[in-house]
This record gives C-alpha cells, sequence and structure tokens, in this order.
C-alpha cells in the first residue's frame, strides 16, 4: 500500500456511533463511495469481527482494526475514525472481554500477502507514544491524515 490508499475523503476526525456496527457501516460507505470496496464488504467485516475480534489496548491508545477477505476489496484503502464517544469492540486478546476503542482503522487490503504487514505496521505505530498522542490531539482531518501517511507508510513497508 501507499499513501494514495488513505485520503481525506476516508478521514472522520470526530466519528459519532452509537456501537461498532454503525462505526464500521460508517467507515464502510466511505471506503464504498471511492469504489475501493464491494457491497459485501460491510457484512463481511461484521461476520469477520464476530469469528476474529479486533479490539486492541496498548499503553497508550484502544483501538479496533477490523478489515474482511480481500474478496470483498476492489483496490485497497484505509479508513480511519477518531470516535468522539469510544465504542466497545471485543478484545483480539481475550474475546471475552471488550476494549472501549477511541480510534477505528478499517482497512481494505487488495493483496492478501500484504494484510500481515498493514496489520503489524499500524500496531506499531499504535505502541508510539507521541504518534498517539498526535492521534488523540488532532484538530483537522488533514492533521490525522498526515499522521498515518507520515508514520503508517514508512520504513521498511514494502508494499
Amino acid at each position: 500500500m501507499k499513501k494514495t490508499f488513505i485520503d481525506l475523503d476516508l478521514i472522520n476526525l470526530n466519528l459519532e456511533a452509537q456501537d461498532k456496527i454503525e462505526a464500521i457501516k460508517i467507515l464502510s460507505g466511505k471506503l464504498y463511495e471511492k469504489g475501493k470496496v464491494k457491497t459485501s464488504f460491510f457484512n463481511a467485516v461484521l461476520d469477520r469481527e464476530k469469528k476474529f475480534p479486533t479490539g486492541l489496548k496498548t499503553k497508550f491508545i484502544s483501538f479496533a482494526l477490523p478489515h474482511a477477505d480481500s474478496k470483498h476489496v476492489n483496490s485497497a484503502g484505509v479508513a480511519v475514525g477518531l470516535l468522539k464517544k469510544p465504542v466497545k469492540f471485543k478484545s483480539m486478546e481475550d474475546p471475552d472481554n471488550n476494549v472501549n476503542v477511541k480510534l477505528i482503522v478499517l482497512l481494505a487490503v487488495k493483496d492478501k500477502s500484504k494484510q500481515v504487514i498493514v496489520l503489524q505496521n499500524l500496531i506499531k505505530m499504535m505502541q508510539n507514544k507521541i504518534t498517539t498522542q498526535n492521534i488523540l490531539s488532532s484538530n483537522d482531518d488533514k492533521e490525522l491524515l498526515l499522521l498515518f501517511q507520515n508514520n503508517l507508510f514508512v520504513k521498511n513497508n514494502n508494499y
């Protein structure tokens, strides 16, 4: 993936959602409007989330990395939602527990071989204190976009 797979139209700085389903629906809609995903993407993300939860909590931020199988993706994209009010996701580490998620990074990865790399890079990004502080204090969509472009797509990201 390159920086062009995330753009201003795929950023939602003040995402308002009652729950994870609504949040995923809003972000999926952004990817769909850009032609990056098929109509099946939203339901595929929800189905996958039931089987393999994506809520994670680091020392600095609680976030979720929902995604679906590549067969539901037309072209690679990343939609980001910084929630006004946290929503509950089941924990990736312990599905019996919930994580109050403040940030959702919805992935549409076309090339299956790149998905693990993308997930690893996002997790590394969320373990960086300064980066997460900057994400949480972002004042506009452009600022949040630049944070992801400058941190997610660097170094050994050969995708």
